[in-house]
């Protein structure tokens, strides 16, 4: 309804009783005034009084539809303004919600600019990783023909000496004989592969220490780059899948050298990460006959002597979610699937 064609109107109205006195008004002026009838007096009081009775019903009548038509506008206005405001608060609903999309979309343009940066890190320090192994050097070999030219020379050793008799005399155990241990399960058996472990990380160390040029500097970039990884403010699933990866991209004699660095003191936060994620899930010990006592855990850590405890610290660093994907997931409490 147009609110200002009803105004109008309203305002036709209310002129109208004021015309007709003025008409009234006007005639008696004229009359009295021009033409002097003075006899004619008590007439026109009688025909005021007629008149008078004829306007006040008149007057309020139109009185009291101007009052209806007031309320009438007023709830019509009352309506528009309604209106108005509830069509304000669908904009405000709307720009609400296209801010939300906005944000929404801004946030994930951010998500994915943030995974391109990070991935992009990522690979690039796995590429300079890369590049460290490939310099690694012993006995005229390089990278991962040296790691494994490092692993036959520090397992032939550990095979050499193993053991001691109750006299204090040491001996010496071929490395076809240690099959039998892994059948046997008395404790004699045990300590037998734990000497063997004793030894090969003792040799390992030795190793490592004529190569410390080399080898340092890959491990700690790796050891970094987990912990790098570890450290973001991303969902634990996401860091499993990177570091999964990273996992993907080391070679066998690559986790064999970190188990044995994980097994040392100076490798004990690397142990940690490798619990956390399973660094070393299926993985094979080939003919390394400790590493297959440790990976098949017949060395859990449960029982340790005094020597593989001076070799490797107070506590025993590898846990079994080390070499399980399904543990070391259960402990993160991440679904199987990821």
């Amino acid at each position: 309804m147009d609110i200002k064609k009803e105004s109008s109107n309203v305002t036709k109205v209310a002129y109208l009783p004021l015309a007709c006195f003025l008409v009234f008004a006007l005639a008696y002026v004229v009359w009295f005034g021009f033409f002097g009838d003075t006899e004619g007096r008590a007439n026109w009081g009688t025909f005021g009084d007629y008149v008078g009775g004829l306007l006040n019903p008149l007057v309020g009548t139109i009185t009291i539809w101007l009052l209806v038509q007031t309320l009438i506008s007023q709830r019509d206005a009352l309506r528009l303004q309604t209106e108005e405001l509830k069509a304000q608060r669908n904009e405000l609903k709307l720009q609400r919600e296209e801010t939300a999309l906005a944000t929404a979309a801004m946030k994930a343009q951010n998500d994915t600019l943030a995974v391109q940066n990070l991935e992009q890190s990522l690979f690039s320090w796995l590429q300079n990783y890369r590049q460290m192994v490939q310099e690694i050097v012993f006995m005229g070999s390089l990278g991962r023909d040296a790691l494994t030219q490092m692993h036959m020379h520090f397992r032939s050793e550990a095979y050499l000496e193993v053991g001691q008799t109750d006299t204090g005399d040491t001996y010496h155990v071929s490395p076809n004989q240690f099959s039998r241990f892994f059948e046997d399960e008395s404790l004699a058996a045990t300590v037998a592969l734990e000497d063997l472990l004793t030894q090969s990380i003792r040799d390992y160390k030795e190793c490592r220490t004529k190569t410390r040029s080399s080898l340092d500097a890959p491990w700690r970039t790796l050891y970094r780059m987990i912990r790098w990884i570890d450290s973001l403010t991303i969902t634990t699933e996401t860091k499993w899948h990177y570091v999964a990866l990273i996992r993907a991209q080391l070679s066998w004699i690559e986790l064999v050298h970190l188990l044995y660095n994980c097994l040392t003191p100076d490798g004990g936060n690397f142990a940690v990460l490798a619990n956390r994620y399973a660094l070393f899930d299926n993985l094979e010990p080939g003919d390394d006959d400790a590493l297959r006592a440790l990976v098949k855990g017949r060395l859990t850590g449960g029982v340790l002597g005094f020597g593989i405890r001076h070799e490797i610290g107070a506590q025993w660093p590898i846990a079994p979610e080390a070499f399980d994907s399904e543990k070391a997931k259960y402990a993160l409490d991440i679904a199987a699937t990821v």
